[in-house]
């Protein structure tokens, strides 16, 4: 079985794509907008995934607010500054309930807490690795 489903699944966004793919769209005029940063089981390169928005989406008065939020927690998840991340995660959940991205959110949140239990090791680079295949 592919890994994809799974990744779908546990980022909850209905499409994803690679860095070549989200260049080639922005080319068009696409907006997509990173979701995560992964590693399968037995890979040493992470891969950047992103997943692209309605077009309309960018035209509405609370995208911006939305997109640096969400940059903000990101960022924030990747430093492991857990407490900034999960508060510009918690604005957008209760500012944006109805954001594509609010799956994410919701995914990033329960990352946040295991890594809260079980920080990752020092060296850690940002990017969540799978365990299995």
């Amino acid at each position: 079985m592919s890994s994809r489903p799974v990744v779908w699944r546990l980022l909850r966004v209905a499409l994803l794509a690679g860095q070549a793919t989200r260049d080639e769209a922005c080319d068009v005029g696409i907006v997509c907008v990173e979701v995560d940063r992964m590693r399968v089981k037995g890979k040493c390169r992470d891969v950047t995934l992103f997943t692209p928005l309605p077009a309309a989406l960018a035209g509405m008065p609370t995208f911006h607010d939305e997109m640096r939020l969400w940059q903000l927690a990101l960022a924030s998840h990747r430093l492991q500054h857990w407490s900034e991340a999960q508060a510009c995660l918690q604005q957008l959940k209760s500012g944006c309930a109805d954001s594509l991205l609010a799956g994410v959110c919701r995914q990033f949140d329960e990352r946040i807490a295991h890594y809260r239990i079980a920080p990752p090791p020092a060296d850690w680079d940002g990017a969540h690795t799978f365990n299995s295949k």
